[in-house]
């Protein structure tokens, strides 16, 4: 049998992903493929993909075609994100059901979730369907294909009982702008109120010495005034985004 999906012009772009927005047809028999497609094709046209296309601000014309794989008989299905796709930071978040995956959304199951964190398990699931070692060897793959991929990417899997099978990979969206602000640090080197005259020097002159001494410690790297701190109730906070990604 196949899985019959789509593959149109405006999925994963940066800001849309319309991610579930088109029909996916799986367990498709040889004879009812040429059916499938249609209806593939057709879900472009729902009501559905016409308000989520407007509600994201996507006016660009919808283009699509199909993709027609081998249905892989699924043990356990599931996703894995290089990022933490909520606030962009450097976790490795796996999720896992046994069976075929579109029962996360057609059924609303609950998955397994594992997230992993410089090199560590910081969370696991109990009874999981998924043995530990598949759990890892997915998680170290994911991060060998989103690193040949040039970005964080959002991967789709499936484990027949021996065998990982990759079927789509998608950057992950909306996280290239997501700040994770803490004063952990800033309130012990700059504690109390500061004013807004005394914050526009502090931008471009201190902002840019945390910069040399980060670059002095770590070696070159794309941090940016402007993006290292903001002030919040007039009280300075450190952005540990670009923070965390130059220190891995």
């Amino acid at each position: 049998s196949y899985a019959v999906r789509s593959s149109a012009n405006v999925e994963d772009g940066g800001e849309a992903s319309f991610a579930g927005q088109f029909l996916t047809e799986l367990d498709v028999s040889p004879h009812d493929v040429a059916r499938a497609v249609e209806a593939v094709r057709a879900s472009a046209d729902s009501s559905a993909v016409e308000s989520y296309a407007d509600h994201m601000g996507e006016r660009q014309a919808i283009d699509m075609a199909v993709l027609i794989q081998q249905m892989v008989p699924p043990v356990v299905s599931g996703v894995v994100f290089t990022r933490n796709p909520i606030t962009g930071l450097n976790e490795v978040f796996l999720e896992a059901i046994a069976g075929r995956g579109d029962q996360l959304v057609g059924e609303g199951q609950t998955p397994f979730r594992w997230v992993r964190r410089w090199g560590e398990w910081t969370s696991a699931p109990d009874g999981a369907p998924l043995p530990e070692d598949v759990a890892l060897a997915i998680v170290e793959e994911a991060a060998r294909i989103a690193d040949d991929y040039g970005r964080a990417a959002d991967l789709e899997w499936v484990w027949d009982g021996e065998r990982v099978w990759w079927v789509q990979v998608r950057p992950i969206t909306g996280i290239d702008h997501i700040g994770v602000y803490s004063n952990r640090i800033s309130k012990e080197v700059m504690p109390g109120l500061i004013k807004p005259l005394v914050w526009s020097v502090n931008v471009p002159v201190v902002n840019r010495a945390w910069i040399e001494l980060f670059t002095e410690a770590i070696g070159k790297n794309d941090l940016k005034p402007e993006d290292l701190a903001k002030s919040f109730a007039y009280r300075s906070y450190f952005n540990m985004v670009p923070l965390e990604t130059s220190l891995n």
